[in-house]
């Protein structure tokens, strides 16, 4: 007759090296996430920025940017919808091409011409699905140049 030993009987190791490797793998998976989470709203913010100078660009007014084109995008109204913020800065800067910046009501020499760029700068926080890490600051930044 055989003696089994407790120490001896396998049944039951794959379910417990099953339990022990599923915390690991479950932390891992909610890092990935996170993460492309946090890319993604990233991408959404510089998009949003890229689109508000294109908008200024194309013929739109720099006083309706805020108004007609990041208070109507899908960003700004799911951060609201969570009690979320943007910064929003519009800038219009001139340099000469010399890179001196210059008035946009003043001229440059005459063997100079005047670049006019239009900037927007949005910024916004990210929150971690992970409790314990500190919230990640977002900034959108977008320079174009154009005439007026």
């Amino acid at each position: 007759m055989k003696r089994s030993s407790f120490f001896q009987c396998d049944k039951g190791v794959a379910a417990i090296e099953f339990a022990m490797i599923v915390p690991v793998l479950s932390l891992l998976l909610i890092g990935i996430v996170d993460y492309g989470m946090f890319i993604n709203k990233k991408m959404q913010l510089q998009d949003l920025s890229r689109t508000a100078t294109q908008y200024v660009v194309q013929g739109g007014s720099d006083e309706d940017v805020i108004e007609n084109i990041i208070a109507t995008s899908n960003f700004y109204t799911n951060a609201q919808a969570v009690g979320q913020t943007i910064n929003v800065t519009t800038e219009q800067v001139c340099e000469c091409t010399d890179g001196n910046s210059v008035s946009c009501s003043s001229t440059c020499n005459s063997e100079d011409y005047m670049r006019n760029y239009y900037i927007v700068t949005l910024g916004s926080t990210y929150e971690p699905i992970l409790p314990g890490f500190d919230r990640v600051t977002l900034q959108g930044y977008s320079r174009i140049q154009y005439n007026p």
